[in-house]
């Protein structure tokens, strides 16, 4: 699965999550409000606050699609095992998703020999 430009809503007064289906936006680019994928609804920023969320692009190990916000458990699945779990968060350092496993430590998503699996968000967990 590659489709990086795939989008999800949350809605605290309206859970659980919107898929996005569009963007309308002023000239100067600023974001107004998004159609529910499902409904056809519009969703106005001022009178519905949203979040948006980002696919990564990857599945998890149950086929379940993996986006900013989710949290994840991952396993290394080479010779030595490691394992963890953590928020999955864009870094603009690095220009990718990684796994926020606590302060100290960051696990980049899509490592070849890992396996994830979703097991909540931060919004509803």
């Amino acid at each position: 699965m590659n489709n990086r430009f795939k989008f999800r809503a949350w809605i605290e007064r309206n859970a659980p999550f919107s898929m996005v289906a569009g963007f309308p936006h002023t000239r100067e680019g600023k974001l107004w409000a998004f159609e529910d994928e499902l409904t056809g609804s519009m969703y106005g920023a001022d009178s519905w606050p949203f979040i948006l969320m980002q696919s990564t692009g990857l599945l998890d190990k149950n086929g379940v699609e993996i986006f900013e916000g989710d949290i994840v458990k991952w396993v290394e699945t080479g010779d030595v095992k490691y394992y963890g779990e953590g928020e999955v968060r864009w870094q603009n350092m690095s220009a990718d998703y990684e796994i926020m496993c606590g302060k100290d430590f960051e696990r980049a998503v899509g490592i070849e020999d890992d396996e994830y699996e979703v097991i909540g968000n931060i919004y509803e967990n």
